[in-house]
Order: structure tokens, then sequence, then C-alpha cells
């Protein structure tokens, strides 16, 4: 889970948001519910039908947030759900595809390293001499 501050398009207040960490995820997810304080009005997005882990289909609207993760500000592509019980999912677009994720069980904690950084190839060494 990581702690996402996303900033609303009427208000230009920041909320934040604790958010699942979903590799099989190909776009950050949002109920329904968290449009009006991000100052999204969904129906002006672009519709796409999407299904999650039980293949079941529901119609969410595609919106770009701007979003601050840590101290990186990245503008997110953010499907809005047509559902106010479905849960928060940080996924791969805009995000996991440039960076790599750092996640530490022991200390519970959740890092993201971007691809051209130092840190990163230093990590993708690790992952080599396995």
């Amino acid at each position: 889970m990581v702690r996402v501050a996303m900033r609303s398009k009427t208000h230009k207040e920041w909320h934040t948001f604790i958010l699942i960490v979903d590799s099989g995820a190909s776009y950050t997810a949002l109920p329904r519910i968290d449009a009006e304080p991000l100052g999204v009005v969904i129906r002006d997005g672009t519709r796409m039908d999407v299904s999650g882990v039980g293949g079941e289909s529901i119609t969410a609207w595609l919106h770009t947030v701007t979003s601050e993760i840590g101290a990186m500000r990245l503008r997110l592509p953010v499907l809005f759900l047509e559902r106010d019980d479905a849960p928060r999912v940080l996924g791969r677009a805009g995000l996991l595809r440039d960076f790599g994720v750092i996640l530490d069980g022991v200390g519970q904690r959740t890092n993201f390293v971007h691809k051209t950084s130092p840190r990163y190839k230093a990590i993708q060494s690790l992952f080599n001499e396995v």
C-alpha cells in the first residue's frame, strides 16, 4: 500500500488516499465517490469497460490527475469506476512502467525508483545476481 496525494482540478487542494499497489492492474483506479473532491466530472472522461480479477465488467471513465507519491509529482491516468465500493488501486500506467518498486516487508515500506536513476541500475545488478 502507498500514500498518494492527488490535486483537485477545481479547488487546487490536495487529497490523500491510500492505494493498493497492483502490478497486474493496467491503470490506477478509484471509486466514483473520490471524483467529486478531486473536481472530476466522471462522464467528461473517456469511457472504458474494465474488468478485475473476478472478471466482472465495470464501466469506468479515464481522466488525468496530478499526483504526488513522496517527492515525485506525476500526471497519472486514473480510471474512476462506476462503483463507490471499489478498492483504490495504483496500476502500471504512468508509474509502474517507468519506476522500479521496492517492497520492504520487514519495514513495511514501499519505494519507487525511476528507471534512469543510478539506484535503479544498482537494483538491477542485484536481480542479475540471482
